[in-house]
């Protein structure tokens, strides 16, 4: 991983390989590599504080890296051998101040999509999917804080089933213990 900071926000870049590995339907071992790329960065805009956040990442046998495990890394075929599942991702974002440091909202659109090859149709793999949300963040005190947010989301499986949701979640935070401003300490 590298990272990069300036006036500007902040941005990086990261990379990784990894072996997958697993038993075939006779108990032999088979394996395959996988790869991935990732880049992102916030953004500040304005002088409240609003910023921009963004990522995109693009791989093969990802998996469990991305998207909270929504596809597997691999997938055995009839004759044994272990495939790597190809997939591209990525999210924006805009944070935004109300009232600085007390009252702010984020609004995200996340995508992701898998590229699963024509012969693992039957599987019901999961193939793409989409989110968006928005929500609203109140800072009473610096130690406290209230949430509410809206979410839309979208999947659609290889073999064509899809489905879809809405989620309306509350959240409250309490800092507990005592932070020292000018060092940092907890």
């Amino acid at each position: 991983r590298r990272n990069f900071k300036g006036d500007w926000g902040a941005f990086s870049v990261a990379g990784m390989y990894r072996t997958l590995a697993g038993d075939d339907a006779e108990n032999k071992l088979t394996h395959t590599s996988g790869y991935g790329i990732t880049s992102g960065g916030k953004f500040p805009i304005g002088n409240r504080g609003d910023d921009i956040r963004l990522m995109g990442t693009y791989g093969k046998g990802l998996g469990r890296y991305v998207a909270a495990n929504f596809i597997t890394g691999a997938i055995i075929d009839e004759q044994n051998n272990m495939h790597s599942i190809q997939s591209l991702n990525g999210y924006l974002a805009l944070n935004h101040y109300w009232i600085p440091s007390r009252l702010s909202s984020c609004f995200n659109v996340a995508v992701f999509q898998a590229f699963n090859r024509n012969e693992w149709e039957g599987l019901e793999l999961n193939n793409d999917c989409y989110s968006a949300s928005v929500n609203l963040k109140w800072t009473p005190l610096e130690q406290l804080l209230f949430g509410v947010e809206y979410m839309h989301a979208y999947r659609n499986k290889y073999g064509g089933a899809n489905g879809s949701f809405d989620r309306l979640q509350f959240s409250a935070k309490y800092k507990f213990g005592h932070i020292n401003k000018e060092v940092q300490e907890k």
